[in-house]
C-alpha cells in the first residue's frame, strides 16, 4: 500500500469539508478556502464539466476571478417556453390550483368562526395568516399569467378588444390551445370545429347539453371560460343612455342586435326546460304557464338572452381564430 492509496481510502472519512470544493475555486483560491491543501483534494475531485459556470456572487461581493465588485444580480425572469400556448396552460393550471386551495382555506376560516366558535383565538389567527399567504400566491400567479398573455402573439388583439381581458383570454387559450391549429389531425382547424370544441355548436336544432350515459365531445372548461368572457363583454360593452341600452363596443352592439332579432322568436322544437319547470319565472314550462316551451310558443326573456350571448361567443371565437392565422 502506498501513501497515496491510504490517503485515497481514508479521504472520505477524514475530510473536514463536506462535498466537493466549488469548481470555480480550484487552483486559484483552493488553498485559502479549503481546510486541507490543494495537493490532497484536487487529485480526487471529479473533472469539471464543460457546462460548469462560476457561482454568481452576491451584490457587493468581491469576485474571486477578477477582484472587482459584481453588479447586483438582475431580477429573476422565468425562461419563456418555445410554445406560448404551453406556457399559458402551465400558468393557468397554477392559478386553478391556487384558487381551489384559497376557497378551501377560506371555508375553513369561516368554519372556525361560525361553527366552532373560535373567533379571536390563536387558531383563527393562524388560519387567517395562512389564507393571506395563499391569496398573495394566487395574486402572483395571476400576475404571471397576465404577463404571459401580454407577451403572447394574440396579446395585442386581446388588449384591443374591450371586455375580453388578459386573464380570462389566457385561461381560454390554455384550454383550447392554438385556435387555428388542429393538434389531433395536424392541420388547420375549421372555425366550426373551434366552436364545437367550446360547446357552442348546435345538435338537432338545440344547444348541446350533458346527457346521462353519453360522453360529451366538447371541452367543458373552455365552455365555461368563454361564458365568463361573454359576461364581461356585456358589462363593459353596454350602457344605459336616457333609459335605453346602447352598445359601446362591437360585442355590445352585436348582443343588442341579436336580442332585437330574437325578441319575437318562437320555439321550433319542444323546449328542454318544459319537462322540468325552472325556478325563474321567465323560463319555459312554468307551472303557471305550462304551455310555454311547446313548439310555436314564444321564447321567454331568458332564452332570448342566452341566444344573444351564444352569438357573441361565436363571434369572439371567429375573431380569435382569424387573429391566430399565420
Amino acid at each position: 500500500m502506498t501513501a497515496a492509496h491510504d490517503l485515497q481510502q481514508s479521504h472520505r472519512y477524514l475530510d473536514t469539508q463536506v462535498g466537493d470544493a466549488p469548481l470555480h475555486l480550484l487552483r486559484t483560491d483552493h488553498v485559502h478556502r479549503d481546510t486541507q491543501g490543494e495537493a490532497v483534494g484536487a487529485d480526487f475531485l471529479p473533472p469539471a464539466r464543460a457546462d460548469s459556470t462560476p457561482r454568481p456572487s452576491t451584490p457587493g461581493e468581491t469576485s474571486l476571478l477578477n477582484g472587482a465588485k459584481n453588479e447586483p444580480p438582475p431580477i429573476y425572469s422565468a425562461p419563456r417556453s418555445a410554445d406560448p400556448y404551453m406556457l399559458l396552460a402551465i400558468l393557468a393550471d397554477a392559478v386553478d390550483d391556487l384558487e381551489r386551495v384559497k376557497t378551501a382555506t377560506d371555508n375553513r376560516v369561516r368554519s372556525l368562526q361560525q361553527v366552532k366558535g373560535l373567533t379571536g383565538t390563536p387558531e383563527e389567527m393562524q388560519m387567517l395568516a395562512l389564507a393571506d399567504s395563499i391569496s398573495a400566491s394566487e395574486a402572483m400567479a395571476v400576475k404571471e399569467l397576465v404577463r404571459a398573455m401580454k407577451d403572447h402573439p394574440l396579446g395585442p388583439w386581446v388588449k384591443s378588444m374591450k371586455g375580453v381581458g388578459e386573464k380570462q383570454a389566457a385561461r381560454l387559450l390554455a384550454a383550447i390551445g392554438d385556435p387555428y391549429w388542429h393538434p389531433v389531425h395536424e392541420r388547420p382547424r375549421r372555425v366550426s370545429e373551434l366552436i364545437a370544441l367550446c360547446g357552442y355548436h348546435v345538435v338537432d336544432g338545440e344547444s348541446p347539453r350533458h346527457r346521462k350515459g353519453v360522453k360529451s365531445n366538447w371541452n367543458n372548461v373552455a365552455r365555461s371560460r368563454l361564458f365568463v368572457i361573454v359576461e364581461s363583454c356585456m358589462k363593459s360593452g353596454i350602457r344605459t343612455v336616457d333609459g335605453e341600452k346602447v352598445g359601446i363596443t362591437p360585442y355590445g352592439e352585436l348582443y343588442l342586435a341579436a336580442r332585437a332579432k330574437y325578441a319575437d322568436a318562437v320555439h321550433e322544437h319542444q323546449c328542454q326546460n318544459h319537462k322540468k319547470p325552472p325556478a325563474r319565472s321567465n323560463g319555459c314550462g312554468t307551472q303557471a304557464n305550462p304551455e310555454w316551451g311547446a313548439p310555436g310558443s314564444p321564447l321567454r326573456d331568458g332564452h332570448v338572452d342566452m341566444r344573444a350571448r351564444r352569438i357573441v361567443a361565436k363571434q369572439i371565437l371567429k375573431d380569435m381564430w382569424k387573429e391566430a392565422q399565420p
